[in-house]
């Protein structure tokens, strides 16, 4: 099914693609190599067009950050 989207208008915002969210095992609907895979083809599409791409990282360090299970060394 093709998706008529005006690029000027549209953003990717990928949000906390890091290996403790994605690779835990617990993302739901899709694994998290489905999602890194999914990421990449949007991503590719819509390099060089006048959509945005914005990746966000959220950091959580310091005393006043929390530390979820995600954020533990491997």
């Amino acid at each position: 099914m093709a998706l008529d989207f005006d690029l000027a208008r549209t953003a990717l915002v990928v949000i906390d693609v890091q290996d403790g969210i994605i690779r835990n095992g617990v993302t739901t609907p899709n694994d998290g190599e489905t999602v890194i895979a999914r990421n990449n083809e949007l991503a590719a599409v819509l390099k060089n067009t006048s959509a945005q791409i914005v990746l966000v990282r959220v950091k959580n360090d310091g005393t006043e950050g929390m530390n979820p299970v995600t954020d533990a060394p491997h």
